[in-house]
């Protein structure tokens, strides 16, 4: 053989030696960056629960929460408000009644015994004057029923 092609292949086989000897060093190099690589599929896996969240989304969520939450909050906050009040005024009314009631029915208590005095109970400003002469008037009915009756049955 000649020269020429003694060298031709000494440089194909120098080139293939280097070309194993790359190989051999990528291998190598393969191996250490994945020998770790079930540590690294479960970390890219798992899900952060605690994380830096950048200090502009911090204050872009805040925002957001002051211009969407906060309004909805006053606004029912003020309805539960107004509702509040209506609900203690009409308490103040009907314990106001129900103090009323009471004095009429003390009153009628100590009238039970008695005959009622109609005119005395048509200026006293807590009777209603209609209820008053209604009253007067079924009294008067019921009195002359009852004398009815009972010359009827004598």
């Amino acid at each position: 053989m000649s020269t020429s092609t003694y060298s031709n292949l000494e440089n194909c086989n120098n080139s293939l030696r280097e070309s194993i000897q790359l190989l051999k060093n990528s291998t190598e190099i393969l191996k250490e960056t994945t020998s770790d690589s079930l540590r690294l599929k479960q970390v890219l896996t798992s899900t952060r629960t605690y994380g830096l969240v950048p200090k502009l989304d911090v204050d872009d969520a805040k925002e957001n929460y002051r211009n969407t939450m906060t309004p909805q909050i006053m606004k029912q906050y003020v309805k539960t408000q107004n509702e509040v009040n209506k609900l203690e005024h009409k308490r103040n009314e009907l314990s106001i009644k129900l103090l009323n009631l009471r004095d009429k029915l003390k009153n009628l208590q100590q009238f039970k015994g008695q005959e009622l005095n109609f005119e005395n109970l048509l200026r006293d400003p807590r009777y209603d004057q209609n209820k008053v002469r209604k009253l007067r008037d079924l009294r008067a009915q019921k009195l002359r029923l009852r004398y009815n009756l009972s010359l009827k049955h004598s």
